[in-house]
Order: structure tokens, then sequence, then C-alpha cells
């Protein structure tokens, strides 16, 4: 299942994020553009996971 990354589901989703992973900053997880994808590969770079590792770490955080 893959989960959309939206205004609506952020705030939640970077404080999950930040939680797990406290070297994401602010800026790591900020959306440029009203782009939710670039947020994602900048995640996804700054904890050297791939875009499927990203996802299913994304997924994780939702069903917990």
């Amino acid at each position: 299942m893959k989960i959309a990354i939206n205004k609506e589901n952020l705030k939640e989703l970077t404080t999950k994020l930040k939680n797990k992973y406290p070297s994401l900053t602010d800026s790591n997880l900020s959306i440029t553009n009203n782009n939710e994808e670039s947020m994602h590969t900048m995640v996804a770079y700054k904890l050297r996971k791939s875009k499927e590792e990203m996802s299913l770490i994304i997924e994780e955080l939702y069903t917990n």
C-alpha cells in the first residue's frame, strides 16, 4: 500500500520521522514547490535508503 504524502498528513509524518530518525532536520522534511516527492527523495537520500525502503518506512509509521 502506497501512502501519499500531502498537506493533511505531512505534520504527523514529519513528527514520526523525526522521532524515529533524529538526524533529520526541518529542512530535510520541508516540501518545496508543493512537490511532496522531492521531500520523499531528500529524506531517502539523507537516510541512505532507496525509494522502496522509504515507502516501506512511511507505511510502517502510518500503521503504528
